[in-house]
């Protein structure tokens, strides 16, 4: 129910509280995603750009055929 309010009524007490429970991991697990995209932005934005040649390997790479298969 994506940006919709749900409103639920439980029978006990302890249900409740298994929903309160839920609510608060599923608050903290997206914080916490959210603080590994901050840090992982961070780790991208200092990273050296590294310019190399092509390896020997990627230089004798066969090149794909431009040959349209056949319809069978």
């Amino acid at each position: 129910m994506k940006g919709k309010t749900v409103t639920e009524t439980f029978a006990s007490p302890a249900g409740l509280a298994k929903a309160q429970r839920e609510v608060a991991e599923c608050q903290r697990f997206r914080e916490l995603g959210d603080q590994l995209l901050d840090v992982n932005e961070q780790i991208c934005e200092l990273r050296p750009v590294e310019e190399t040649a092509p390896s020997a390997q990627e230089k004798n790479r066969p090149k794909p055929s431009k040959r349209k298969s056949r319809a069978k």
